[in-house]
């Protein structure tokens, strides 16, 4: 995705950083991937039918062990995402132009700090990899940084449910629910003056996703 303008819309609703406009007489400087670009992305869903219980492989006698332990099922969806792109600038600006966003210098410098996202939690960028331009000058780092993503996503969410035969119609469904099941500590970029270079929080992730929910339900078909 590419985007040019005061910023990716649908970004700007989900909640992207959006960095304006750099220079308002050059808007070809705006050129960039968009906010909401992902680079990878995969989502599938499962379901086994445990081999237990009456009409399956084990214990298919039915009775008593039937109704405890035939019958389950486990189901689930799988989410990995690699990150969505990060838009930083300079914390002054000293173009006095009345408007137009200040970036920093790049340096040539990687901007990626080294281990993985809980390594690097504290420090997501390299400030290396910037300066502050002079006065009145503008600075060259676009308005989306093209090789340095915020963390990726990992969500498993599982269900586990049987059904409790009563009649021949009626049936008692009992379901227990885990989103984020093995508890997977999934980074939010960062954000406002993380994102500010200059600043001495720079690069500095405060949140994440939710933690694990567990919920438990019982449901009667008639």
């Amino acid at each position: 995705l590419r985007a040019q303008g005061r910023g990716d819309g649908a970004g700007s609703w989900l909640g992207q950083e959006n960095p304006g406009f750099i220079n308002h007489n050059q808007r070809n400087w705006n050129k960039s991937i968009g906010g909401t670009d992902v680079a990878h992305h995969l989502a599938f869903n499962y379901q086994w039918e445990l081999p237990f219980g009456e009409g399956r492989r084990w214990l298919s006698s039915g009775g008593l062990a039937n109704q405890l332990i035939g019958g389950w099922v486990i189901n689930g969806i799988t989410t990995l995402q690699s990150g969505l792109p990060l838009a930083i600038r300079s914390r002054r600006n000293t173009l006095g132009n009345f408007g137009g966003t200040q970036m920093p210098f790049s340096t040539g410098i990687s901007s990626v700090t080294d281990g993985n996202s809980k390594q690097r939690y504290r420090q997501w960028f390299n400030p290396a990899a910037f300066e502050q331009p002079a006065a009145y000058t503008y600075g060259n780092v676009g308005p989306f940084l093209p090789s340095n993503r915020g963390p990726g996503y990992q969500q498993w969410d599982i269900s586990i449910l049987k059904n409790f035969p009563i009649t021949e119609r009626v049936r008692l469904q009992f379901r227990g629910e885990l989103f984020n099941a093995f508890n997977q500590v999934n980074f939010r970029a960062p954000v406002g003056t993380a994102l500010q270079f200059g600043r001495a929080n720079f690069g500095r992730i405060t949140s994440t996703e939710a933690a694990r929910i567990i919920q438990f339900g019982l449901k009667l078909y008639y």
